[in-house]
């Protein structure tokens, strides 16, 4: 942004079913070596929520999102092989949900939600990259990234503070690479989002890449999910 590290992104979507308006500014970590960083979130989305059984569409609700947010962080830097960063920040969320007339109202519409909470955030990656031909696209040579990577984020969202009821803000994740040999890639990731006095979701991730010839196409991929929603 006009020569500097400030980065920006503006989204307008219109379409049948809603709307987006976001802007992100801020100043990231743009290399591992990186010592602070800033970020500024405002969105506005409207939307259905459809519910499926067994692939058929069979109730939606509206639901209009709010969220903003601003957070600065810090680093030492990369050192002993980790970048390991802190962030604290203020975000405000809050979601509203209604009958749509497109789609049959579910048997229980989904509770009204807002959030005012301050948080703290801890994010720690290796500092392992290695680089591969034809992993995600062919004849492209890729950063590959084979190190650990952990990112935890706490808030407390109080009454006092604006929020509808006291709550705990929970989300983390975890990503590392069990295997790697030019040929062959594993890796895996585990995530956690939600709130302490409600239903968490939990979700993991394996991926597996391999490659008979590294000069050629030929990528076979197998992905394996799992999940509980909220």
């Amino acid at each position: 942004m006009l020569g500097s590290r400030v980065s920006t992104r503006a989204e307008l979507v219109d379409s049948d079913d809603g709307f987006t308006r976001t802007l992100h500014l801020g100043k990231p970590f743009i290399e591992l070596d990186s010592r602070d960083a800033w970020r500024l979130l405002l969105e506005r989305h409207e939307r259905i929520d459809e519910l499926f059984l067994r692939g058929e569409e069979m109730a939606g609700v509206v639901h209009k999102l709010e969220d903003y947010a601003f957070e600065v962080g810090r680093s030492d830097g990369l050192q002993g092989g980790f970048s390991r960063r802190w962030s604290y920040g203020y975000g405000f969320r809050r979601d509203r949900f209604s009958i749509s007339d497109r789609l049959p109202a579910p048997a229980q519409l989904t509770a009204d939600r807002e959030l005012s909470f301050p948080y703290l955030r801890f994010e720690s990656i290796e500092d392992n990259y290695v680089t591969a031909l034809n992993l995600n696209q062919t004849y492209l040579t890729e950063d590959v990234e084979l190190g650990s990577r952990l990112q935890a984020r706490l808030g407390l969202a109080a009454e006092a503070l604006g929020s509808d009821q006291d709550r705990l803000v929970l989300d983390a994740s975890y990503s590392d690479t069990l295997r790697y040999d030019g040929r062959q890639l594993w890796q895996h990731s585990v995530s956690l989002d939600g709130f302490w006095n409600r239903r968490f979701v939990f979700s993991i991730e394996e991926r597996y890449y391999s490659c008979r010839d590294r000069t050629a196409p030929g990528l076979e991929q197998i992905r394996v999910g799992a999940g509980r929603p909220h």
